[in-house]
Parts: structure tokens; sequence; C-alpha cells
């Protein structure tokens, strides 16, 4: 408008654009920050329901592998005893079915209680105190309160079975397990 830049930039002049700069300033800073916390909590929730994810699959995992290993170590022990003793077999194969039955019923599910865990491992370690020869042997000490909370379904069985794959034992030195409670966790 033919006005010389010094005109402008007057000292009344300054004081306007110095406080539209900072006005600007904080505006965009507020903006951007409120953008970052937002993506920050977008990462935040992702990376959650990703662990969450991953210890499912994981979990499903551990359960598509202990079917069919166990299966296979199940029939082999109901075999040798359709010959040895008939009645202990058909006491273990209605050991097995019943197993199954758990299995089938909770493989949907992810966590049961305490106490259907402990129930189930109760049974496959009767299962496998057959086929071992007695020469295995549980203590538990749970709360009658812990008993009504949920873990995830399956895994006293993984344990129970990773002690029996892991360790040497034999009615002369049998194997002794124990799950305890202390404080919030099992042992």
């Amino acid at each position: 408008f033919g006005y010389k830049l010094d005109s402008l930039l007057i000292s009344e002049n300054r004081t306007f654009y110095f406080i539209a700069l900072i006005i600007t300033c904080i505006v965009s800073i507020t903006l951007h920050a409120i953008g970052f916390f937002r993506e920050v909590q977008n990462e935040r929730t992702i990376s959650a329901q990703l662990r969450q994810e991953k210890v499912s699959s994981e979990l499903s995992a551990l359960r598509t592998q202990v079917d069919p290993h166990f299966l296979f170590n199940s029939f082999n022990v109901l075999s040798g005893l359709i010959d040895e003793d008939p009645k202990k077999a058909q006491s273990f194969l209605a050991g097995l079915s019943a197993i199954y039955r758990y299995i089938l019923e909770q493989r949907n599910e992810d966590t049961r209680t305490v106490a259907d865990e402990l129930n189930f491992a109760k049974q496959y370690l009767q299962l496998q105190r057959m086929r071992f020869e007695d020469s295995i042997y549980l203590k538990t000490n749970i709360s009658k309160d812990a008993l009504h909370r949920k873990i995830p379904s399956l895994t006293l069985q993984l344990l129970l079975e990773n002690a029996i794959k892991h360790n040497g034992f034999n009615e002369q030195n049998p194997l002794h397990i124990e799950i305890n409670q202390e404080d919030d966790q099992l042992c």
C-alpha cells in the first residue's frame, strides 16, 4: 500500500506482532502436544492389545501341543494295561475320557477357576500315577479364597507335565510336587 517497512515495525506495531507471534506459538505447541499425546496413547493401546494377543496365541499353541503328546502317551499306557490288568485299563480309560471332556469343554475359554484347574490337575496326575506306578505325589496348600480366582486354563497341567518330563523318578525315589499359595501367587 505504499508504506515503508520501517513504518510497519514502529514500536506500537512491534508489540502487536510480538504478542501475535507468542499466541501463535502457544497455540501451535499446544496442538502439537495434544496430537503427540494422543498418538502415544494410541501406540500404548495397540501395544497392550498386541501383547494380549501374543499371550493368547502362545497359550493356544501350548494347548495344541499338549493334546497330541498327551494322547499318544496315554494310548501307549492303555495298550500296555489292556494285557496286564483289564480293570486298571478300564479305570485308566475312564480317567482319560474325563480329562479329554474337560479339555474339550474349556477349549474356547481362556481362564478357569483355580479349583477347576486343581481338580483337573489331580485327575491328570491320577492317570500319570497309573503310568508311573504310584511314584508321583501331589501336595497342595491353597486358601479357599484363592480357589475362586481365575488362571489361564490348562496351566497347572502344563506345569505338571513339565515336572514329570524333566525329572527322573521311580518308586524308590518318587517325584513330590507341591502347589502352594504365596501371597497372590501359586508356586
